[in-house]
């Protein structure tokens, strides 16, 4: 193979996975980027070792370093532009070109540990399978807490410092409910607003933790709908004009049986003081009404689980 045809099929690699970043392709519960990340991994480690092995069948016209150096220009190119013109908000899907990287250097330490150690294909084996085991726990679990990084400034959701934090929200019916009212019981929010796509899709996680936690007398669940009150144009739609009421009338609507509060989305104390930049965000707050918790639904339910053991 020549320089060219190298660089060009690394180069293909990247465009063919775009479809997979989108989300609307699902294998085994994965999708978008975590999926993304496993197909580039496992399309590149698979490419480069064999670039490698056939260049050594044709006495090697190429160096080794060549061949990986042009795998990874082939590999990043095509985004690099868009990474630094746009490098913070590109960030949360930076693991996934990590992982696709990975690939191609995992793939060149099995070639050359195949190609040096003969006698010994255990020690490449081993090699693989290690690499393989990487890439796969970053695009999962790795990819779950780098997000939630990003979004929540927290791997793993539960905060360095339990704090209490004032906040106020209203029920249907307009009545004020502070969080020290539910002192004693742990408390967990799920913050969502009417347009979030994204909170619709994790509705019926929510609800699967209020089925499972509603006649716990030390945990109660409710979603925090976080109204627009001033009403905006956006294209034909207009958009805002909500009341305490619209989230309960909204879930009632879509299926779901769990309570809803509701608080102004631009209240100083839910933006500013607990942190909600994004929706979905899940808070959990302790018996002593601190805030405990800042992440998303899947990190929030293995944190009650692991509070429900102790």
């Amino acid at each position: 193979m020549n320089k060219l045809s190298i660089f060009l099929i690394s180069f293909v690699f990247s465009i063919i996975i775009i479809p997979l970043r989108g989300g609307d392709i699902d294998i085994g519960g994965i999708s978008g980027w975590s999926l993304s990340g496993m197909v580039g991994f496992l399309l590149l480690f698979s490419f480069t070792f064999f670039a490698l092995y056939k260049n050594k069948k044709k006495d090697e016209k190429l160096s080794d370093l060549c061949i990986l150096f042009l795998l990874l220009i082939g590999a990043i190119l095509l985004e690099l532009p868009f990474r630094i013109v746009q490098f913070e908000s590109s960030l949360a899907s930076l693991l996934e070109t990590f992982v696709r990287l990975f690939g191609i250097l995992s793939g060149y330490l099995f070639y050359r540990t195949y190609r040096y150690f003969p006698k010994h294909k255990i020690i490449s084996i081993a090699i693989g399978a290690i690499c393989f085991s990487i890439a796969m726990w970053s695009s999962t679990k790795g990819y779950e807490y780098w997000l939630n990084k990003r979004n929540f400034d927290t791997f793993i959701g539960r905060l360095a410092h339990a704090e209490f934090i004032p906040l106020r929200f209203q029920t249907t019916t307009g009545d004020t409910v502070k969080v020290e009212d539910f002192n004693g019981k742990y408390l967990l929010l799920d913050c969502w607003y009417t347009y979030c796509g994204v909170c619709y899709d994790e509705f019926p996680k929510v609800q699967k933790l209020y089925e499972r936690y509603k006649n716990n007398e030390n945990i109660v669940i409710y979603s925090l709908h976080s109204r627009m009150e001033e009403t905006m144009e956006v294209g034909s739609s207009t958009w805002g004009g909500e009341s305490y009421s619209t989230g309960t009338e909204i879930l009632k609507r879509e299926g779901y049986s769990f309570p809803t509060l509701s608080i102004c989305m631009n209240d100083p104390v839910l933006r500013e003081e607990v942190g909600v930049w994004v929706f979905p965000t899940v808070l959990i707050f302790d018996k002593k009404s601190k805030l405990i918790f800042r992440g998303s639904i899947d990190l929030a339910e293995r944190y009650l689980r692991r509070i429900m053991r102790e």
